[in-house]
């Protein structure tokens, strides 16, 4: 299948997700290679649009973090980062994409995505 652009990574959203809370990464995958420089697409409506991120290597070290913007309170809305890290050797890391909610409960629960990736020196 053709992964979507992260322009297009809301178009297929169900309506039921709408007024939902919550961040889909669209097109890294469970045992993807993930090279570093690579940019990771998703959509999400999230508290203050927020979509926190982080990659940590086999050890549980974070090798990479920030954040980025997705939809928040107006909507859904299309996110995207790039991801850079350094690893001696190949490795199964996870990336975490979502997750925090400073609203202290005040919104839906958050989402947090754990995807376990190929890391390449």
């Amino acid at each position: 299948t053709e992964t979507p652009m992260a322009g297009d990574a809301c178009s297929d959203l169900a309506p039921e997700a709408a007024d939902a809370s919550f961040t889909f990464v669209t097109n890294v995958g469970s045992g993807d290679v993930l090279e570093s420089g690579a940019t990771v697409e998703g959509c999400s409506r999230t508290f203050e649009s927020n979509v926190p991120w982080r990659l940590e290597d086999r050890e549980g070290n974070v090798i990479a973090q920030s954040n980025t913007m997705g939809g928040g309170v107006d909507g859904p809305a299309p996110f995207e980062f790039t991801v850079d890290y350094a690893v001696s050797e190949a490795q199964i890391g996870h990336l975490f994409v979502g997750g925090e909610d400073p609203s202290d409960g005040a919104g839906f629960p958050p989402v947090l995505n754990q995807i376990p990736v190929v890391l390449q020196p």
